[in-house]
């Protein structure tokens, strides 16, 4: 029963952190508000996370694990369509990190994680696919677009459109990716 209490406490830590992050960045965002919000103490905060870089180091672990699965797949492969929908679908689902993007000391923050740097390698090798092997700086130029339409263009048409894709904002944004990977 404790260890359910537990992972719940932890999961809520996780949630009011990633809120606060994106509202206020990462500078803005102390242990203390976090307890404030939760509704304890900072020892509660600490008894399931050592330091605020901890939690940050947490919050990114999703991220990290779902783009290796899309660069695992890319690695196989997988076409351009199925890539590309994959990212549009990791960037609406993971919505509560686009403000993370706009915030100076947030980004800082991010740069100094490893976890960081393991979602750019992925980005990176997602990219790579997507232009091919032998691929020449315009066909790198057009992957690099294409990832950019998916993951750029659905966090700024789910914030002009409240936070959620249709189906045919969905169906939009993917024939644009797809697009800007066509030589003109």
């Amino acid at each position: 029963m404790i260890e359910k209490d537990t992972g719940s406490t932890r999961a809520r830590i996780l949630d009011i952190a990633r809120e606060l992050m994106a509202k206020q960045g990462y500078a803005g965002t102390s242990i203390a508000h976090i307890a404030g919000q939760l509704g304890t103490s900072k020892a509660g905060i600490y008894y399931h996370f050592k330091s605020k870089e901890e939690i940050l180091d947490a919050l990114l672990t999703k991220p990290v694990l779902a783009y290796a699965h899309i660069a695992e797949r890319a690695a196989q492969g997988a076409p351009a369509a199925e890539l590309l929908g994959s990212v549009i679908e990791l960037t609406a689902e993971l919505k509560e990190f686009a403000g993370f993007h706009s915030d100076p000391s947030t980004i800082h923050a991010l740069r100094e994680h490893t976890q960081q740097a393991d979602i750019q390698d992925k980005q990176a090798r997602i990219i790579a696919a997507l232009a091919g092997s032998r691929a020449s700086q315009a066909a790198r130029i057009r992957a690099r677009a294409a990832f950019a339409v998916a993951s750029d263009g659905t966090a700024a048409a789910m914030a002009a459109g409240g936070d959620s894709l249709t189906t045919g904002e969905r169906a939009e944004l993917l024939s644009a990716a797809l697009r800007a990977l066509q030589p003109s």
